[in-house]
């Protein structure tokens, strides 16, 4: 999101009301951009927990107890 001078994502249904007002080749190109993104950061090779982040940041980490 630095692309757009944001530090974090916006909410999934602002996001979702941009894309829907953009046509179809903005769209695309926006794909491509991330992609790019994407593939240009290495894949880390430290075990990454998982979990949920909270809208202030907060991590919470989910188990699941059967």
């Amino acid at each position: 999101m630095a692309l757009f001078g944001r530090d974090r994502l916006p909410a999934r249904a602002t996001l979702s009301r941009f894309l829907a007002a953009l046509d179809q080749s903005t769209v695309d190109s926006l794909r491509t951009l991330f992609l790019n993104d994407l593939l240009a950061r290495p894949l880390g090779k430290e075990e990454q927990s998982g979990g949920l982040f909270d809208w202030q940041g907060s991590h919470y980490l989910v188990y699941e107890c059967l």
